[in-house]
């Protein structure tokens, strides 16, 4: 079940779904719904890591099982700039 809300998440869970039948996907969200995402152990995924990092780890946490954390293209593409960029900067 795809989830993209506190609605969606709500909904999810009348309908029976639980814990890894469940991913949070959200773009613009408030920032407790990632906190209840966590609570009902759904896979929560991250359109850029970079960005939203911070606020998954003050709502609801980094998860335990990186199984339920999603790296999306653009967060690997911004981590692996980065990580050139540094290796760059030691030689």
């Amino acid at each position: 079940m795809d989830c993209s809300s506190e609605t969606e998440l709500m909904l999810a869970k009348a309908c029976g779904f639980s814990g890894e039948e469940i991913m949070f996907s959200a773009n613009a969200m408030p920032y407790h719904e990632f906190s209840l995402a966590r609570d009902m152990g759904a896979y929560v995924n991250l359109d850029d890591v970079t960005q939203h990092i911070d606020i998954l780890e003050e709502n609801g946490g980094i998860p335990e099982n990186m199984k339920r954390g999603v790296l999306s293209q653009d967060g690997l593409y911004n981590l692996v700039t980065e990580w050139e960029a540094a290796q760059r900067t030691n030689e």
